[in-house]
């Protein structure tokens, strides 16, 4: 049985910036791409994983077709997360990092990725750890460095779950 107890997000968010509390984060592609993803076959419980890319190829392909005029989701998901934000990248840049918000009780997470000529797609992901009996629902931020397979050059970088611009100034991230 799995017992869960909120945390004010802020007070979450407060509590991890002065604890410096971080993870290394597993970067994936979806299937089609230039690096096929590593999802793994197991979660270190023995289980399936939850994370799937198939949806986000779904909503990736969604935001090709209708950007900039592209609608939030209605519901969240382990494989489709939002992002809390992105850091500013030169144009030049083959890397770029963004955060990732996730369960303190993951047993993993991650970020996804589909490039267009126009549009770098981004979302988080996580899997949930299945032995664990009593989570505290806490938001753990963590940066994880996504490659593309070119410079970003003019392309915009945009959510998959907002649909919005990981740069705009009305992206609706954490301080």
């Amino acid at each position: 049985m799995r017992r869960t107890v909120v945390v004010p997000l802020m007070t979450a968010a407060v509590l991890l910036a002065a604890t410096g509390c971080g993870e290394e984060a597993v970067v994936e592609q979806p299937p089609g791409s230039e690096a096929e993803p590593e999802v793994p076959d197991e979660t270190p419980g023995g289980e399936t994983p939850d994370a799937s890319p198939e949806r986000f190829e779904d909503r990736a392909g969604e935001i090709a077709e209708e950007w900039p005029d592209v609608d939030p989701i209605t519901e969240g998901s382990e494989d489709l997360r939002p992002l809390q934000g992105a850091a500013e990248p030169d144009s030049s840049d083959s890397v770029v990092t963004v955060t990732v918000g996730h369960s303190d009780c993951a047993a993993d997470f991650g970020a996804w990725l589909e490039e267009t000529p126009d549009l770098v797609i981004l979302a988080g992901w996580e899997k949930e750890d299945p032995d664990v009996e009593f989570c505290n629902e806490m938001l753990v931020l963590d940066e994880v460095e996504v490659e593309l397979s070119e410079a970003l050059g003019d392309r915009t970088l945009v959510d998959a779950a907002t649909g919005q611009d990981l740069l705009g100034e009305d992206y609706p991230s954490l301080p």
